[in-house]
């Protein structure tokens, strides 16, 4: 077979040119190098510190070196530090971006956290902890990936990450990802509520009166909200729930990654907050997502923004998210407005369509540092006789004719004789990996063993499968769909 691998790779370099690479990281900051250019919000309190951890987490998520608050042992004053202007512009025409980060917590009586990002008159919380009145959500202990989605207007200006800590807190390896996503589901509300349960004072109806002026929502006129129609307030100490619609992920198992995502205004007085959390089982059991949305000095987004979390859909058949409302027997200015909520997959490599749907799909594992993940390679129509062997393709860069790709005679999967689109680039090509037999009743197995090396951390693979049948007299070729997947860490 390695003759034959060798005349594939060939002829591939000659179908197609070379093509621009792609990259969706536009930051990540490891903090080895030093300190990222973070600086603290209140300079001469003795807060958060730069420095290779003794307390607190007892070791950086990676490499030495960390931010924290209790990195010397010692519980520090509440405070917080920014991230520098971060360049974003590349994502301008995108559906947003993708911002990651690790952290580990301190379970300390007294703590409050919160994560925020602004770009120009943008702001959006991404996570938050207040305890005690987060005392029943389960924190956890050692290091946690945290990700969240926030929209397009996001890529409009420089970027800031802001962490505010009042108790023990680290964070590491801060990323920022470019998000090209296309919507698959989208409820505006229009028609009535969309499947969407709620109590008390949560309706859909139209904002009126707002106490900061009206606004315009992002569709239409109708979207969920507390105290609609109008723009009330709910009342003091109430806490509110909406619970969305099950979202069937089932027809999203093929792929890595399902986005649900919506957009969100809203107005938080300091001691109120709002509490994100997701179910798999129909309501029996929450898990957080998202935590308190809450600022030290509260929040306040007076237009609608994007915000949304990515999943893995591997992990259950469907999902309920559930957005509470929390507020003080003190005040009771606090609300939040959702509209537009969507469920959307990143862009896949359909090409023009001649390749078959579901030719080549992710079977087991995930792309991340240290993993093994199984692709199968298969051909609905059971064209291709028994014994033939399967190839994936992986490159750095896409087929510089997407999105139709480039056609090739003689490549169609399913009927002989046709065409099929070749959608990676191939000059050069990353990795060429061998499959297992074919036969009409089990798909071509292939492992890619991803090695455990920092610096492919957010690497961009452009996958596609050729199902090989050498036995006749000229050597068959049969193109899949292809694969778009990033690596984590």
């Amino acid at each position: 077979m390695k003759s034959l691998h060798a005349s594939i790779v060939a002829s591939l370099f000659c179908a197609a040119g070379s093509t621009s690479a792609q990259n969706p990281v536009l930051y990540f900051e490891d903090f080895e190098s030093g300190d990222g250019g973070y600086t603290l919000i209140s300079p001469g309190l003795d807060t958060w510190e730069y420095a290779v951890p003794v307390g607190g987490p007892g070791a950086a998520h990676s490499g030495s070196f960390c931010w924290g608050t209790t990195l010397d042992g010692v519980l520090a004053d509440s405070g917080s530090i920014q991230s520098p202007p971060i360049d974003v512009s590349a994502a301008a025409g995108d559906s947003g971006l993708v911002v990651s980060w690790w952290q580990f917590i301190d379970d300390l009586p007294g703590y409050r956290l919160s994560v925020y990002v602004t770009s120009g008159a943008n702001d959006q919380n991404l996570f938050g902890r207040w305890y005690p009145v987060d005392a029943d959500e389960p924190v956890g202990t050692g290091w946690h990936r945290m990700r969240a989605f926030v929209g397009a207007e996001f890529t409009e200006a420089p970027f800031q990450i802001l962490f505010h800590a009042a108790g023990g807190y680290a964070i590491d390896d801060v990323m920022i990802e470019r998000a090209r996503l296309v919507p698959v589901e989208v409820e505006d509300f229009e028609s009535g509520p969309g499947g969407f349960d709620a109590e008390q004072v949560w309706a859909v109806g139209k904002s009126d009166n707002c106490p900061w002026g009206t606004y315009d929502p992002p569709s239409g006129e109708n979207h969920w909200g507390t105290a609609l129609p109008g723009c009330g307030y709910p009342p003091f100490a109430s806490n509110v729930d909406l619970l969305s619609r099950p979202v069937d992920l089932t027809p999203y198992q093929n792929r890595h990654e399902v986005y649900l995502h919506w957009m969100r205004s809203v107005y938080f007085e300091g001691a109120d907050g709002g509490l994100h959390a997701m179910s798999f089982d129909d309501g029996a059991t929450w898990v957080d997502f998202g935590g308190r949305h809450w600022g030290a000095d509260g929040s306040f987004f007076g237009t609608f923004v994007g915000y949304g979390i990515p999943l893995d859909p591997a992990v259950a058949d469907d999902v309920i998210l559930r957005f509470r409302l929390e507020s003080d027997s003190i005040e009771s200015e606090y609300g939040m407005w959702i509209d537009d909520f969507t469920v959307s997959v990143p862009e896949d490599i359909p090409g023009s369509g001649a390749n078959a749907p579901g030719s080549l799909r992710r079977a087991s594992g995930a792309f991340e540092l240290g993993a093994v993940v199984g692709l199968e390679i298969d051909d609905p129509a059971d064209s291709f006789p028994t014994g033939s062997v399967g190839l994936v393709l992986s490159s750095l860069q896409p087929d510089a004719q997407l999105p139709a790709g480039t056609s090739i005679p003689g490549w169609s999967l399913s009927s002989p004789g046709a065409a099929g689109d070749l959608l990676v680039g191939v000059a050069p090509l990353a990795a060429l990996f061998v499959g297992s037999a074919w036969s009409p009743s089990q798909p071509s197995e292939v492992a890619l063993a991803i090695p455990n090396s920092g610096s492919l951390i957010g690497v961009e693979l452009y996958l596609q499968g050729l199902l090989v049948d050498p036995s006749g007299p000229f050597t068959r070729f049969g193109a899949t769909t292809g694969l778009f997947e990033k690596i984590a860490n």
